[in-house]
């Protein structure tokens, strides 16, 4: 029963009747909150856009460890438009023009009218891809109405990328918390789960049922926060999507190393008289743009990207899973089919010619080069592009993936596993690649794309496990096709595809032979 003093607290969110044009309005720590309504159907869902949830990392703040946003009671913020997208020196899909800035920590929160009843709502938030150099939850394909509408509150974050959210120097470990430093995205990512617990009520949310999901790099860091101490209580289930971090991470001695060349490359080279505060005030001096334009030099080496700093990340997050100490909450994790079809620009030279691609399996695979070369078989230089997109979507996405899941057979909660199969229509060539699933899950439908029947089916199966799975920790529920949970006997997983439903033996015949380079790298990388 809604009870008087949330109606109360509510009644500004409430469309009138006679007032089409009210906006929703929520109350935030003392700073009034406007938003906009979404247009028909019903029921009318309020989006929030551009909400701060940190204080901008400008000036003395850029490179430190997330601050707390400071309201200031009475003030009115539009939250009409979406914030600015963090500093980075790529555009992925064309969308981040120059509406970029370091003053990016935002959120936008979906939600339909809270006073509807008084039982609040699942939280879903989403954390955006982007190799962690580039991305915004700003995207149209990220639009939480459809979501919102299906009976969650839906909320997407900004976080810090590339050098901006991963650089380690010695003169900044010496200044910060636990003499750490490098893992600022993800500091971020903690302070916005941190404003949901401390806010999402206000907008009809539940803050004892938050789901993390995520893509690409956004999954690869969930489950990097499964490994931090420092996420604890702030979410109770995860969704990572194509990202499933189990090879190696940097030490903080090697990203310091890195970051000590990139300063010298932005002109800070200290002599050994110069003291830690001169060397950071020059650091922090230095124009963004300089630091962009500089930072693209290094995209390619993979240096800004999460490291052990022994802070937030306190040993290799492969370690953790592998030993059972990860944080143990219901988990749904999978990846496409072809993921590197999308993704060919990261693909190395190896990739070109047959002679190149034979090297690199040898050189990765060792004596399982011939087993390997036959799972992924490229006779001439015209077969190569194929067979390394699939060798390498295998390794780093489907083996990675399962390994993850068996992992999370040695924590007393569920987890479920899926593939993702479709091809998207008149994308044949592409096969089922990176961020197809995107589509599906946000179930916008956006009239530029092509859609069969397939796809409507797929999309509202796929938001109905979701949706399920953030409600209760189980995706299964009425009308929607069993999905057993992960058993490592016999590698159970959910296909996702033209047909949908469970089948056996994920990467069976290939995850044996990547299981132990990835170990490997567990060894050698710190």
């Amino acid at each position: 029963m809604l009870t008087v003093r949330r109606l109360i607290k509510f009644l500004a969110i409430i469309p009138m009747c006679g007032h089409a044009q009210s906006r929703p309005t929520v109350s935030l720590e003392g700073e009034r909150v406007e938003g906009q309504w979404s247009a028909a159907p019903a029921p009318a869902v309020a989006a929030f856009k551009g909400i701060p949830y940190a204080a901008p990392p400008v000036g003395a703040f850029r490179w430190k460890p997330t601050q707390r946003y400071r309201s200031v009671p009475g003030r009115t913020h539009d939250a009409s438009q979406f914030g600015h997208a963090c500093m980075q020196p790529v555009s992925l899909d064309g969308e981040v023009r120059g509406d970029v800035s370091e003053d990016c920590l935002t959120l936008n929160v979906w939600t339909t009218d809270p006073s509807r009843d008084s039982a609040p709502r699942p939280v879903i938030v989403w954390i955006h891809g982007g190799s962690n150099i580039a991305g915004t939850s700003g995207r149209t394909y990220y639009d939480g109405t459809t979501l919102a509408r299906r009976g969650v509150v839906l909320v997407s974050i900004n976080y810090r990328v590339g050098v901006m959210g991963f650089f380690a120097h010695p003169a900044l470990s010496r200044e910060g918390r636990a003499h750490a430093s490098g893992n600022y995205a993800l500091l971020d990512i903690l302070s916005a789960l941190g404003w949901v617990q401390r806010n999402i009520a206000e907008f009809g949310g539940d803050s004892t049922r938050v789901t993390v999901y995520g893509q690409s790099a956004g999954a690869n860091n969930i489950v990097h926060l499964m490994a931090s101490p420092l996420a604890k209580g702030l979410f109770q289930r995860a969704i990572p999507q194509s990202g499933a971090p189990m090879d190696g991470l940097a030490s903080l001695t090697t990203a310091e190393r890195f970051g000590t060349i990139f300063a010298r490359s932005l002109g800070v080279a200290p002599d050994s008289t110069a003291r830690d505060d001169e060397v950071l005030k020059a650091l922090r001096a230095v124009p963004a743009e300089t630091v962009m334009q500089a930072q693209s030099v290094f995209l390619q080496s993979g240096i800004f990207q999460p490291i052990v700093d022994g802070l937030v990340l306190r040993e290799m997050t492969a370690r953790v899973f592998d030993r059972g100490k990860q944080m143990p909450v219901p988990l749904i994790l999978g990846s496409t089919a072809l993921e590197m079809s999308s993704l060919r620009d990261a693909m190395p030279a190896f990739a070109r010619t047959l002679t190149g691609y034979r090297t690199w399996v040898g050189d990765t695979f060792g004596a399982s080069r011939d087993s390997m070369l036959a799972l992924y078989p490229a006779p001439t230089d015209s077969d190569v592009d194929l067979a390394a997109r699939r060798l390498v979507t295998d390794f780093y996405f489907t083996c990675q993936t399962r390994l993850t899941a068996r992992a999370m057979t040695r924590v007393a909660t569920p987890s479920y596993l899926y593939l993702f199969s479709r091809v998207p229509p008149g994308e044949e060539g592409m096969g089922a690649y990176h961020a197809a699933d995107i589509d599906y899950v946000f179930n916008a439908r956006d009239p530029a794309r092509k859609r069969e029947a397939p796809d409507s089916t797929l999309s509202d199966t796929m938001v109905g496990y979701w949706l399920r799975f953030a409600a209760t920790g189980d995706p299964n529920g009425p009308s929607l096709p069993l999905w057993p949970a992960y058993r490592a006997s016999d590698d159970a997983y959910q296909e996702l595809g033209t047909t949908i439903g469970a089948r056996t033996g994920l990467g069976a015949s290939v995850c044996g032979l990547v299981e132990p380079v990835l170990r490997k790298l567990w060894r050698t990388r710190e």
